[in-house]
């Protein structure tokens, strides 16, 4: 009887710790993803997208701005050459 009694003792010793291992693997892949992705890792990498391309579209605006500017200053000389 002693036998049956370790036995059903071990069972229950073995599940819990089968259980705290599941605990801890869990906790540990909750922190390997939070630590590599941050807590707003997505949405900041989006936010950073998002800036590059309204700086890209700035820089493409002003270059237009700029060729328009030169255009205009020509067909002004032109103009005053002609007077």
């Amino acid at each position: 009887m002693k036998e049956d009694g370790a036995k059903e003792g071990g069972t229950g010793l073995q599940l819990i710790g089968s259980l705290a291992a599941a605990a801890l693997i869990v906790i540990l892949a909750v922190w390997a993803v939070t630590a590599k992705l941050g807590p707003n890792g997505i949405a900041g990498r989006e936010a950073a997208e998002e800036r590059a391309e309204q700086s890209e579209e700035a820089r493409e605006e002003e270059a237009e701005e700029a060729e328009e500017a030169r255009e205009e200053s020509g067909r002004n000389r032109r103009r005053r050459g002609r007077n």
